[in-house]
């Protein structure tokens, strides 16, 4: 059984892998609307047979207007923290982003809740922290999350 679960691990990755589109083009997508613009495919198109639940916070403590939200997502395949993302702006009006694919490094989280990062001048971003409050050293595309864990999407500016 063992062997089994391994080898559908392996297929599962495998595709994951092969439906990432080469393309060299940045592609937004913007989840504040209900018509969603088509984009390439994602790793997060391959779902896992695993069922977990998943607490999202997001949280401005950084400029007015100020604020926290969550939203818990029960039952959900375990998939890429941005397949999260998509399913929580599908279940809860209030919340919504935009991100950014780039072909070969994956997505980037451009905003949330209309609270834009803005790299030049305020060096401003959503940092993805655990549940440890620590932050991620892997992105959207690429993080996924365990069962009951807590992912905070804080805004932040970076001190470098």
């Amino acid at each position: 059984m063992e062997t089994l679960l391994k080898r559908i691990c392996l297929v599962l990755a495998l595709c994951c892998l092969f439906t990432v589109d080469g393309s060299s083009q940045a592609t937004k997508k913007d989840h504040s609307k209900t018509a969603y613009p088509k984009t390439p495919p994602r790793p997060s198109d391959c779902e896992s047979f695993e069922k977990i639940d998943v607490h999202l916070t997001l949280q401005n403590q950084l400029q007015p207007e100020y604020f926290e939200y969550n939203v818990t997502l029960h039952d959900v395949p375990k998939h890429q923290l941005i397949r999260h993302l998509e399913l929580a702006a599908e279940k809860d009006k209030h919340f919504k982003f935009s991100a950014t694919y780039f072909a070969g490094l994956g997505y980037f989280i451009d905003s949330i809740n209309g609270l834009f990062g803005k790299w030049n001048p305020d060096k401003t971003y959503w940092e993805i922290l655990n549940s440890h409050l620590e932050q991620t050293e892997l992105g959207v595309g690429s993080y996924v999350p365990t069962h009951g864990e807590l992912v905070t999407f804080n805004f932040t500016r970076s001190t470098k």
